[in-house]
């Protein structure tokens, strides 16, 4: 169906989606989405379907819940009850119960000894003139239980409900109460979108998508069906609560909060013995997807309850009543068309987030390839100087070369003339010896200078 917005705003401004349409893909039967917040209070947080309520609570946060146990419809609006302060911030949610439950403990009661008091039944440990009792006393004690449906993104929603949380378990106490474990607090989510990065492995340390089959088997992990598939579809319930971070058996009790990520379950193909998977299937009934119709995005509408899902449903009687509720209330178009355009306009952030995030690393790339281009100049300009200095060693390298040509030449002449004094030594030696042996010749002084400054 087309909204019935005023026509006139419309045409007034061009950037109102004029021409967004919220469609249903296939003609299936009237029946209202759980998810709106009408619905979903007339479904849970009312007086007249508690039993529904308790079966939800029961199989989600997996609590004892009796059928005598009454559950108290709080005001949705969480306020400091035991002081007023000013300028508090009061956190409001969807249904806040408060259930009042009664707990036997065995107590041990200190008794005054007398005479008339010497029950042998009675464990007695005598101190004195005082002795014990062990006792069955009925405690009572408060359970809240916070429970939200959320269909729009919210960056700051663990915030709140970590301040919703710790703000119900502030009122489990007042002045003069001793500190009991017995108080506790639980917050339950149910998320259209996703909140929580996938986990790539699961609680036994697999990793989900090679270990999926013996996942689904395990009935701590809450997970789907759904083999050869993204991690994306795995965990899409989460129970968060303080831990230690070094030691996983210390746990806090006071707080649990539940997130159940509806966009992380295939309700095409789920494990049906698991109740989780059937709640979270009760709430796809009516799916939504933000999508390109002839060049325009549109929010398609689509009703997932066939005869077959709802065969595997109607296996728990509550369900099968709250379905009923959906098909007979009937909610008005006027707050239905707000609804779906919290859904298409959360989509349409989300899309212009993205655009927003293309646009800014298309222009990091831009940056970077200025970078690069710029590198790889300077890169050219290192390796021309680097050829330059090439040429130069090579210039050297040549002199070098003709440089070692000359002085081998010059040692070879070196060694020719040496060669030659060492020739001329022995004839000079030659001649002395012949003159020598004449004795009687004289000789000539100036023959011998001669032959002296020749030898010289």
């Amino acid at each position: 169906f087309e909204s019935d917005n005023n026509n006139n705003d419309n045409n007034n401004n061009d950037n109102n989606n004029e021409n967004t349409k919220y469609f249903i893909e296939e003609k299936t039967e009237k029946i209202s989405d759980s998810k709106c917040d009408d619905i979903f209070k007339s479904i849970f947080g009312n007086d007249k379907h508690e039993n529904i309520t308790k079966q939800f609570l029961r199989d989600i946060i997996d609590i004892e819940i009796g059928d005598s146990d009454k559950l108290i419809f709080k005001n949705a609006e969480i306020k400091n009850e035991n002081q007023y302060i000013k300028k508090e911030k009061r956190p409001v949610v969807d249904i806040n119960i408060e259930i009042n439950k009664k707990k036997t403990k065995k107590v041990k009661k200190k008794i005054l000894n007398n005479k008339n008091n010497n029950n042998d039944n009675n464990k007695e440990n005598s101190n004195n003139n005082y002795s014990f009792i062990e006792k069955e006393e009925t405690l009572t004690f408060k359970e809240k239980i916070i429970v939200e449906i959320q269909v729009y993104r919210d960056k700051n929603f663990l915030n709140r409900c970590l301040y919703n949380t710790t703000t119900a378990f502030h009122n489990l106490y007042k002045r003069g109460d001793q500190y009991t474990d017995n108080g506790r607090v639980y917050s339950v989510n149910i998320l259209y979108n996703s909140i929580f990065k996938p986990n790539k492995f699961n609680r036994n340390g697999k990793n989900n998508k090679e270990n999926n089959s013996e996942n689904i088997k395990n009935s701590e992990s809450f997970v789907n069906n759904e083999k050869n598939k993204s991690d994306d579809t795995n965990n899409f319930f989460n129970c968060v609560q303080f831990m230690s971070s070094t030691n996983k058996e210390i746990v806090i009790p006071g707080i649990k909060m539940f997130f159940i990520e509806l966009k992380k379950f295939n309700i095409n193909n789920f494990d049906e013995k698991n109740n989780k998977n059937l709640w979270a299937a009760f709430f796809k009934i009516i799916d939504y997807e933000y999508k390109e119709i002839n060049k325009k995005y549109a929010v398609s509408i689509k009703n997932n309850l066939t005869p077959e899902l709802e065969n595997k449903l109607i296996k728990i009687p509550e369900i099968k009543e709250a379905i009923e509720i959906c098909r007979e209330e009937n909610m008005e178009e006027e707050n239905y068309v707000r609804f779906v355009n919290l859904i298409a306009n959360d989509n349409e952030l989300l899309y212009l987030r993205e655009d927003e995030t293309i646009k800014q690393k298309d222009a990091t790339i831009k940056q970077k390839d200025a970078t690069i281009k710029q590198k790889d100049a300077t890169i050219k300009q290192k390796d021309a100087t680097i050829k330059q200095k090439d040429e130069t060693i090579k210039q050297k390298d040549a002199t070098i070369k003709q440089k070692d040509a000359t002085i081998k030449q010059k040692d070879e002449t070196i060694k020719k003339l040496e060669e030659d004094v060492k020739k001329l030594k022995e004839d000079i030696n030659i001649y002395k010896q012949m003159m020598m042996v004449e004795g009687n010749r004289e000789l000539n002084e100036n023959e011998i200078n001669k032959k002296q400054k020749l030898n010289d």
